[in-house]
């Protein structure tokens, strides 16, 4: 009984990381993409804005799949 109940924790973990790494996977793209965007559009607060996020959503995006660093 215990051990089924230490597997489906550890399951329930792994699924959770899974599903972590997936949202801050979208994430990472939609910043990227709003980066593009605004950068195209030429509005420099908007780009400015994005490219911070997009810095902070590639440090989060790394350490969960243990990269480095680009910035």
């Amino acid at each position: 009984m215990l051990r089924l109940i230490q597997f489906s924790s550890l399951r329930f973990c792994y699924q959770l990381a899974v599903i972590n790494k997936l949202l801050l996977n979208s994430y990472y793209q939609i910043t990227k993409a709003l980066l593009l965007k605004s950068q195209i559009q030429c509005n420099k607060k908007l780009a400015y804005k994005c490219l911070i996020l997009f810095k902070n959503a590639n440090k989060n995006f790394n350490k969960i799949n243990g990269l480095p660093e680009r910035f």
